[in-house]
């Protein structure tokens, strides 16, 4: 193996950018609490992260999955659940998404229009 290649990995993960609606932040702060608590019950959930800007009008969400399985138990979940709130209180602007993802994933992420990259090099432990 070459010294910079990445061994097989079967995790997938993404960033999420998102425009928070005017004067909506404290209702996306409570929807915000209510998904870690939901996604904190996903045994192959490995990362949830939310980061706020300093005005509070973008959010980064990084979510990284196990593996394909895992991040469409947990988009199921978030479209039962969560996702009319959600697009009510924030716009998706731009989603990353790392890994090798299946043709059901990117079925389930293709209304946010991704940009996919895949692996290059690097490591994980």
């Amino acid at each position: 193996m070459d010294r910079w290649e990445i061994p097989m990995n079967e995790s997938i993960y993404f960033l999420l950018e998102l425009n928070i609606r005017p004067r909506e932040i404290e209702a996306f702060r409570d929807l915000m609490k209510s998904m870690v608590e939901s996604a904190r019950g996903e045994s192959d959930t490995l990362s949830y992260d939310w980061t706020l800007s300093e005005d509070s009008k973008t959010c980064h969400v990084f979510e990284r999955y196990a593996d394909n399985a895992a991040l469409m138990i947990h988009a199921r979940t978030f479209q039962a659940k969560f996702a009319e709130r959600f697009l009510a209180l924030a716009k998706p602007v731009r989603v990353v998404v790392h890994g090798k993802p299946t043709a059901q994933v990117r079925d389930a992420l293709a209304a946010f229009s991704p940009t996919y990259m895949s692996p290059l090099g690097g490591f994980h432990r």
